[in-house]
């Protein structure tokens, strides 16, 4: 609603919190008194006071431990029908209550996260060859340049041992040494950018990957919970229909009118498809409690 209009008469600190936000525009308090000081007087001493507010739920029920079918048989038949009541009325309240159970989608961060781990790993593949974005920077040419020397060096080698001609295998010699200086150079530059370089993105992948672990055993373990808590959500709005049945059959006693058994909706029906209802118990002169 936009606007509110509240009449003040008691009811403590929470009352008053509860009223004076419900509006999204303005609320506005009348309360009784002699003048305007008077009244913010009142107004200031009673939401000023803490008050716990009780509940229709809690009353008329026997305390909890003592709550059996025989303690209710004991009761006057009107406290028998009231006290049915009032345990629908909390049946329902639960079942609603964990219908209305949500869980986090953790599905966006674990999407992040994995295609995080993704990039990661093609940075990593990408460091190895200097490509992609190490292209034409130092990490690049540091490692074009020891990939370079080591075939420098290993086709040297080569030629010295296994050439044709004693020329070919002199020639082959004298490129040997010049290559493996040139390789270490290489492997100087490669420590110097290289290194750090790869050491951070295995440090990456390492965390992006226990991020990717840890979400994946979240989401599973919320997904156990959800269908128990939806499966204990339907076994609650099963007894809460049963017990609707038996009150129903308590006030055709009382009041010798027929009654249809009240139906579930067909909002019910969708929650748990794959579940099937209670069958109906046989209506009996007592409303059934479920307990």
């Amino acid at each position: 609603m936009e606007r509110a209009h509240l009449f003040v008469d008691g009811g403590g600190r929470e009352l008053a919190y509860v009223a004076m936000s419900r509006a999204r525009e303005s609320t506005h308090a009348f309360v009784v008194a002699d003048d305007n000081a008077q009244g913010a007087e009142d107004l200031r001493r009673d939401w000023s006071t803490e008050r716990t507010p009780t509940w229709a739920i809690d009353t008329g029920l026997p305390d909890r431990q003592s709550l059996r079918r025989e303690t209710v048989a004991r009761l006057p038949e009107e406290e028998r029908f009231h006290v049915a009541a009032l345990v629908l009325a909390e049946t329902r309240m639960t079942a609603n209550a964990i219908d209305s159970i949500r869980t986090a989608d953790l599905a966006p961060a674990l999407a992040e996260a994995r295609g995080a781990l993704r990039q990661a790993e093609k940075a990593r593949d990408d460091l190895k060859s200097g490509w992609a974005i190490y292209q034409h920077t130092e990490i690049g040419r540091a490692v074009a340049d020891l990939a370079e020397a080591k075939r420098g060096l290993f086709d040297s080698r080569t030629q010295a041992e296994y050439g044709a001609r004693w020329r070919d295998r002199r020639a082959g010699a004298k490129k040997v040494a010049t290559w493996a200086g040139r390789e270490k150079d290489a492997e100087e530059r490669w420590q110097t950018y290289v290194a750090p370089e790869a050491a951070r993105l295995e440090t990456e992948i390492a965390r992006h990957g226990v991020t990717v672990d840890q979400l994946t055993a979240r989401r599973e373990t919320q997904a156990a919970a959800y269908r128990l808590g939806v499966e204990r959500g339907w076994s609650l709005q099963c007894d809460a229909h049963q017990l609707a049945v038996g009150i129903a059959s308590h006030r055709d006693k009382l009041d010798g009118v027929p009654r249809r058994a009240p139906r579930r909706s067909t909002g019910q029906s969708r929650k748990s498809p794959v579940l099937n209802p209670t069958p109906q118990r046989e209506p009996v002169d007592q409303p059934r409690l479920g307990m």
